[in-house]
């Protein structure tokens, strides 16, 4: 099963800037649906941060291996989880949406046979640092990125009982967090390739929260898996996001869809390291910085999920 890379700790803080805009449409013939859109990114500047405030922005917390586990120790270091969590939500009475984020080995364990001592070790490791923040912020809901699992190959049943495998856990979050990053362009292997790798992956994800009764926020992003060594980080062209966008937010299980989304990103890193797609998109963009570039991406993508969710029915 492909596993996200772990990039994410490289551009977390002691918590990611994670958004909350909710939209509510209504059409006189059907009302549309509710969704919400979450937006998890770093280094927003003041004009990022405006066009965030006027969507009545909230921030939320993300937890990732630094805070879990900093020595990779495969073992849940309580002491600097729980300082990170305070830190975080100074008041303990504070509520809100947080994603503990513990990638690598650990997480790779979990697919692993049941009998096995690396599974064992990972399951009770993932339940003492879910329990610890539970315990410590009881109403913030809690979930981990990347699970339920997804997959891009082999979605079969031994992809799905690798989720039942996990069900002690799946039962312990509140919230599912499943990743459905895009890897290839569209068509590369069949026609509608990504929207079918969307549909069953959140089918997957929709299943898992009828069964544990929970609600469903899946991980997007706007640019290619960095995993693709001839396409990585560039964007995904906007008609080919908006289709895609549009399978996770129309596929349904026994009526249930997604309850939103986590729109993910780390562009003001990527740039920083000079990767050559965020180089030549800023170069060629006529933008006198990259902040004012990345602005205008950031209102140009928010827009385009804004209007698929209101036009979802």
């Amino acid at each position: 099963m492909k596993k996200e890379k772990s990039v994410h700790k490289l551009v977390y803080g002691l918590f990611a800037i994670v958004f909350a805009f909710g939209f509510n449409g209504a059409n006189a013939q059907t009302p549309a649906r509710h969704f919400s859109l979450y937006v998890c990114m770093n280094n927003i500047d003041a004009g990022g941060q405006k066009y965030l405030n006027d969507m009545h922005i909230q921030q939320v917390a993300l937890f990732d291996s630094r805070f879990i586990d900093p020595n990779n120790s495969n073992q849940c270091n309580t002491a600097t989880l729980t300082k990170a969590i305070v830190a975080a939500y100074p008041d303990s009475t504070a509520s809100g949406i947080a994603s503990l984020d513990w990638e690598g080995d650990m997480l790779n364990n979990l697919t692993k046979d049941t009998s096995s001592a690396e599974f064992k070790n990972s399951i009770n490791e993932f339940s003492k640092a879910i329990q610890l923040a539970k315990t410590l912020r009881p109403n913030v809901k809690w979930g981990f990125y990347f699970i339920p699992f997804t997959t891009y190959y082999n979605r079969n049943t031994k992809w799905m009982s690798s989720n039942q495998q996990i069900a002690a856990l799946l039962q312990q979050c509140d919230i599912l967090f499943p990743s459905v990053y895009i890897y290839y362009q569209d068509g590369r292997f069949t026609p509608n390739d990504n929207e079918a790798y969307a549909a069953d992956n959140i089918n997957e994800a929709l299943k898992l929260g009828v069964q544990f009764n929970k609600p469903v926020l899946p991980f997007v992003w706007h640019r290619y898996h960095d995993s693709n060594h001839t396409i990585g980080l560039q964007l995904v062209p906007k008609d080919d996001f908006r289709n895609f966008i549009t399978k996770i937010l129309t596929t349904s299980y026994k009526n249930k869809h997604v309850d939103g989304l986590i729109w993910w990103g780390a562009d003001g890193y990527f740039y920083r390291v000079k990767s050559a797609p965020l180089v030549n998109e800023f170069n060629s963009s006529g933008a006198a910085d990259f902040g004012t570039y990345f602005n205008s991406m950031l209102a140009n993508y928010g827009n385009l999920i804004l209007d698929a969710m209101k036009n979802v029915k």
